[in-house]
């Protein structure tokens, strides 16, 4: 008794799906890389906000024990602000992140929990937004995956993930190939007087 081939039942395997999801993240990815890079060099932007909501990475004490180094920071992009919101603001080259002490008007003043005097007054134009979420700790891995390096790392072992996934593909096909040619031949030896 022959074997029969194993035919592919669905078109979209379950590599397929799984490559165009991972190709779909490596894109978003990329873009949202290549416009934050724009964004901090064209626009000098140090934290762009797609879509309302920035990150960033706390990089002193002067919010602990709220907020530590390396803590990952969500900010959401706002209109209204209340005393006792935490604020992400850009000074200069700088992003800081400290609680809104007092509000006058257009001009709010702003301190970190753990320092003895407040910031000086700022206006509510340089606000970037509201902390609505904070992790512990991801801004250290944050910090390392925004370096072009690791973007590059990233890229170049999903390519070769991806290759060798249609390279086991391709070679699988080819198996099965070499597998009906076979049954064919058979066959016409079969059919021979």
């Amino acid at each position: 008794m022959r074997k029969k081939p194993k035919h592919k039942k669905n078109k979209f395997s379950q590599k397929a799906v799984i490559r165009y999801i991972v190709f779909s993240f490596i894109g978003i990815v990329l873009g949202l890389f290549v416009y934050a890079q724009n964004a901090r060099g064209l626009l000098r932007d140090k934290m762009p906000m797609p879509f309302g909501y920035g990150m960033s990475v706390v990089l002193s004490g002067s919010m602990e024990s709220r907020l530590s180094v390396d803590d990952l920071v969500i900010i959401k992009a706002t209109e209204n602000y209340q005393v006792n919101d935490i604020v992400l603001y850009q000074e200069g080259n700088s992003l800081v992140i400290h609680r809104i002490i007092e509000i006058d008007g257009d001009t709010v003043t702003t301190k970190g929990d753990a320092n003895n005097v407040a910031d000086k007054p700022i206006h509510k134009s340089q606000i970037k937004g509201v902390l609505v979420y904070d992790i512990g700790g991801l801004g250290a891995v944050v910090n390392i995956l925004k370096q072009p390096v690791s973007v590059l790392i990233i890229l170049a072992a999903a390519v070769l993930l991806t290759e060798l996934s249609y390279r086991k593909e391709k070679d699988k096909d080819t198996e099965e190939l070499d597998e009906i040619k076979k049954m064919i031949e058979e066959l016409k030896k079969d059919k021979k007087p």
